[in-house]
């Protein structure tokens, strides 16, 4: 039966896509994967704009990014955890990447982590891709709140954050790449990103299917 909901998930991921505002995530193709890696790799490479991927470690860039194509190439899925890694595309150039993150066997808490292109920084789209992703948890996966954990430091992704209507709840230290930085976690609730209609204009396919093949929620009461 595992195996079965394994190769029908696979069979579906790829019909994945989240659109909006000129802005498509989707998955990322095989053929585009050292493009990816290759914007890890660069000197002018910031990390994700949020400190939850898991896979950035700035002081190894090439680890990063092979954490990075291993996540992209074998998306974690099962009752009580997704993780959903897609592409940032603009005029179906690959311009970033962004990742989905819910779990719980009650499935009540997400949290997203993205990136772009420095090329395509400052234009709108990380507040585009980021409302995007809390559309598809939010009203694709049943999701009742998102988290998002920033630098204290992170103005461009702190600014996002409140234009999306997060809570501050706490302010302290976490350790990343070895070190203690200072950080910021904002929360963000299903209610109130509704009430606000901030998932207008926003566009999901394939993903609840994808999830129920890998039998998401199959446990729940």
């Amino acid at each position: 039966m595992y195996h079965q909901r394994s190769e029908q998930a696979q069979a579906i991921f790829p019909s994945v896509e989240i659109s909006t505002g000129g802005l498509c995530l989707a998955p990322v193709k095989a053929a585009e994967l050292a493009q990816l890696a290759a914007m890890v790799t660069a000197e002018d490479f910031s990390g994700p704009e949020s400190m939850l991927g898991g896979w950035h470690d700035p002081r190894d860039p090439v680890g990063s990014a092979a954490k990075l194509l291993e996540l992209h190439q074998a998306p974690k899925a099962n009752y009580f955890e997704l993780r959903v890694p897609l592409g940032v595309y603009a005029d179906s150039a690959l311009i970033g990447a962004a990742t989905l993150h819910v779990w719980s066997i009650d499935r009540r808490v997400g949290e997203t982590s993205s990136f772009l292109a420095p090329s395509f920084r400052g234009q709108g789209y990380g507040q585009l891709l980021r409302r995007a992703l809390l559309v598809a948890a939010f009203g694709s996966l049943g999701v009742m709140a998102v988290r998002s954990v920033a630098r204290s430091d992170n103005a461009a992704s702190l600014a996002i954050t409140e234009k999306l209507g997060y809570h501050t709840t706490d302010r302290g230290q976490l350790l990343v790449a070895g070190t203690l930085s200072e950080v910021r976690e904002d929360w963000l609730m299903a209610k109130d990103f509704f009430e606000r209609g901030l998932d207008a204009g926003v566009a999901v396919s394939g993903l609840s299917d994808w999830a129920a093949a890998v039998g998401w929620g199959t446990q729940l009461g």
